[in-house]
């Protein structure tokens, strides 16, 4: 089962030079005998960290920088990477905790990329980086007791269908999904903003792979790299497949072919099943949805007409209607409280069209 991280649109929009490379490894073992290769990537690091390193350092100070951009002071709560590298200059060593740990730990350090590693078996859907709205629940250690704390609103986290997996970013991982001796399976992450180069990003990708390898020679592992050629162009009839005769409702169309865009949209009716409304005269079929449309992380001003018309057209062809009709909620906030959205149509350009709705009453 793929395992690709979603990037919310605001992210892109904010950040645009941000980028990432996805590594899942599965049959893993976390608690296996050191390799040469391990010891020798954990001197190095340690050396390095000792060492003024332009590269490194305007790669940190960039995600400090982006850490002020949403409130948080990188002073007081830096990024993974560079908070490794203060205990490392403090410490003398990199804090040791288990092989497998220890390798993404120390390929942080040595590149000054943050990692971040999850327990694949204990996430719940895909993992999606969004701005936080306040409320998502985020389980962690008080004083020795497990807690459940909640991101400040405006904050960027990391997240999956359950609550928070990591906040401000790549600063603190949540109890919840992570690595444990019992751990077969795990999701790394490895993020860099624009001082960090793909190139250079590849190089430490290959790296942690390598370790990786010699520590579990047995482990199967998958890449993908999120960028802004994977995640900014929507090509014309990109979508799921759908069996045929399988009825589909319009939540499963939409999120089905949003979420390889990394956009998450909800659909619900208020006090009423979500109306799926279809009539047919003469060969002819009129598909309308009557949503009240709430997205959570894009609305379609960020995600462009251009796009939205493309996914509507998809969405038509894979039906089989001449057109789509989104009918908008009464507003109850913003500059115009009380109006209602226009009917935007979607239509499938290649059926013929038809000027008036009445035509099917």
């Amino acid at each position: 089962m793929s395992f690709t991280p979603l990037i919310a649109p605001e992210i892109k929009a904010r950040y645009p030079d941000f980028h990432l490379i996805s590594i899942v490894v599965r049959h893993a073992e976390i608690d296996v005998p050191d390799a040469q290769a391990l010891n020798d990537t954990i001197a190095a690091a340690e050396q390095a960290a000792l060492r003024d390193d332009a590269q490194r350092d305007a790669h940190l100070a960039a995600w400090a920088v982006a850490y002020e951009a949403f409130g948080t002071k990188a002073n007081r709560t830096p990024c993974s990477a560079a908070a490794l590298l203060k205990r490392v200059r403090k410490d003398g060593s990199l804090p040791r905790i288990s092989p497998l740990v220890d390798a993404y730990n120390a390929v942080s350090v040595l590149y000054g990329v943050p990692i971040g590693g999850e327990d694949l078996d204990l996430y719940k859907g895909v993992p999606r980086l969004l701005i936080a709205k306040g409320a998502e629940p985020f389980d962690t250690i008080q004083q020795g007791e497990m807690v459940t704390e909640h991101p400040e609103p405006g904050e960027v986290i990391w997240c999956d269908d359950a609550g928070v997996t990591c906040r401000r970013w790549n600063w603190r991982q949540g109890r919840r999904t992570m690595v444990t001796v019992d751990t077969r399976a795990m999701w790394l992450v490895l993020e860099a903003l624009g001082p960090m180069s793909a190139k250079q990003m590849t190089a430490t990708g290959e790296h942690l792979m390598g370790l990786i390898q010699a520590l579990c020679p047995g482990a199967r592992i998958e890449t993908a790299r999120i960028d802004e050629s994977t995640t900014s162009r929507v090509p014309l009839g990109h979508g799921p497949t759908f069996r045929k005769n399988t009825p589909l409702s319009p939540v499963q169309i939409w999120r089905s072919l949003l979420a390889p865009l990394a956009y998450t949209v909800d659909c619900e009716r208020p006090r009423t099943a979500l109306e799926n409304e279809r009539r047919t005269k003469s060969d002819h079929r009129w598909f309308s949805l009557s949503v009240v449309w709430r997205t959570l992380i894009a609305m379609p001003s960020s995600v462009g007409w251009s796009k939205l018309r493309k996914l509507g057209r998809v969405i038509a062809e894979k039906v089989k209607v001449d057109y789509i009709e989104i009918h908008g909620a009464v507003r109850t906030t913003g500059a115009n409280p009380g109006r209602r959205a226009g009917v935007v149509r979607l239509s499938r350009p290649t059926e013929p069209r038809f000027s008036s709705r009445r035509e099917y009453s």
